[in-house]
């Protein structure tokens, strides 16, 4: 047998061990449990839809409620890049005067909280920081849809 039928032969071998083995697993449907915490979640909603439920918050709480808590960009970045971490969870809070916070840890494949990864909480609140109305058009800032 010359070398290239043998060649051709490991070549086609190769071929359909890849289309039994390979092909299979990568078309497989994923179950709901697979698809859990990857990282890869689509979370986006439209302008519309944002604003639509902010409102619908807003409207029924008191004129002098936190609307809304700021985080920096390098402190999510930080709790992102923990090793293992797929994403973020925000726990509602509150300080021991009664005012809302949120606590914020980051999520293994699993869907655990990393409790001995970084921990946020030092928020800026609105109000008193808020994005000033006449910087944002009305229909845009989340801060002045009361």
């Amino acid at each position: 047998m010359s070398t290239r039928k043998i060649v051709l032969s490991a070549a086609a071998v190769l071929f359909i061990l890849a289309a039994l083995f390979i092909y299979p697993s990568i078309n497989r449907p994923i179950s709901a449990e697979q698809s859990k915490f990857t990282g890869n979640e689509d979370h986006k909603i439209t302008l519309q839809e944002a604003m639509d439920l902010t409102k619908a918050f807003q409207v029924s709480a008191s004129s002098d409620a936190v609307i809304a808590h700021y985080f920096g960009k390098k402190a999510l970045e930080e709790a992102l890049a923990q090793p293992g971490c797929t994403g973020l969870r925000m726990y509602y809070a509150k300080h021991k005067d009664g005012s809302p916070t949120l606590v914020i840890v980051g999520v293994d494949h699993d869907g655990d909280d990393m409790t001995k990864g970084i921990t946020l909480q030092r928020t800026i609140p609105c109000p008193p920081d808020c994005p000033e109305p006449h910087k944002l058009k009305h229909d845009n800032s989340f801060a002045t849809l009361k």
